[in-house]
């Protein structure tokens, strides 16, 4: 669902699945659903990567992991700007997921227009 930007769809899987560990999950190739957020998803659906962020502490390893493998730009720029100095401690800090706030991060067109 991370690859195909379904945010409905993963979020009616959280709710039926309240135990799943999005941040920890990994498929046969060590990736996890951030990644696929960032490096597929976010080109159907933007906000996937704040929602995916939402779901706990990624380390400063994946987070550049994910960014450096994000397809739209702004996707990377988000990422680049998360407060990732505390990883370790506690993780990096997830921006407000408010409409407002995604559409200064993606403009009208949900992405930028950068595919």
């Amino acid at each position: 669902m991370s690859k195909a930007g379904d945010l409905p769809g993963l979020q009616e899987f959280a709710a039926a699945h309240p135990e799943f560990d999005f941040v920890s999950s990994r498929d046969a190739f060590q990736s996890s659903c951030l990644y696929y957020g960032c490096h597929c998803g976010a080109i159907k659906t933007p906000q996937i990567v704040f929602w995916l962020l939402s779901k706990g502490t990624y380390s400063e390893r994946e987070l550049a992991r994910c960014r450096d493998n994000a397809i739209n730009a702004n996707v990377k720029q988000m990422l680049l700007g998360l407060d990732v100095a505390g990883a370790e401690e506690g993780g990096a800090e997830v921006p407000e997921l408010s409409p407002t706030g995604m559409l200064n991060m993606f403009g009208a067109d949900e992405g930028g227009g950068d595919y």
